[in-house]
């Protein structure tokens, strides 16, 4: 009986950890567009002019302050990779994939976020799962 029991247990604690689910961490791209945003798939193209685009790493939870710490922005053009960058922080430089062209494509693949909760304590956000944003570029007006 005992080692039913123990048994018992041991998958409980076992099944309990693989089943723990993903942290409520939203990410948002700011386009330069009167405040929209998108969250995977942008349809809404920035032009060749653009330089600056932020993102937004937030929750619903009150009191903790979210901050992406690892993601690589990527310039696609014709299926294949012409410049990518790392970033370290909420805002992305795009003068640093170089020329950007009509039909490109630029990806950013958000892999880690660091999370300060109401005391400044900062700590990794152990159960993100990496996250793709795509957005097409256009013809600069």
């Amino acid at each position: 009986m005992k080692k039913t029991l123990s048994l018992v247990f041991f998958f409980f604690i076992l099944f309990s950890k693989i089943t723990i689910a993903q942290e409520d961490v939203r990410i948002e791209l700011m386009l330069p567009f009167d405040g929209l945003t998108c969250s995977t798939e942008c349809y809404v193209p920035i032009d060749t002019s653009t330089k600056v685009l932020k993102l937004r790493a937030f929750s619903s939870k009150e009191g903790i302050k979210y901050k992406i710490s690892d993601a690589e922005v990527s310039l696609y053009r014709k299926d294949r990779t012409i410049n990518y960058t790392l970033i370290k922080s909420n805002n992305i430089l795009l003068n640093r994939l170089g020329h950007r062209e009509y039909g490109d494509l630029i990806i950013i693949k958000i892999q880690k976020v660091l999370r300060a909760n109401s005391k400044n304590e900062i700590s990794t956000v152990d159960r993100f799962f990496p996250k793709t944003i795509t957005i097409p570029v256009n013809i600069s007006e």
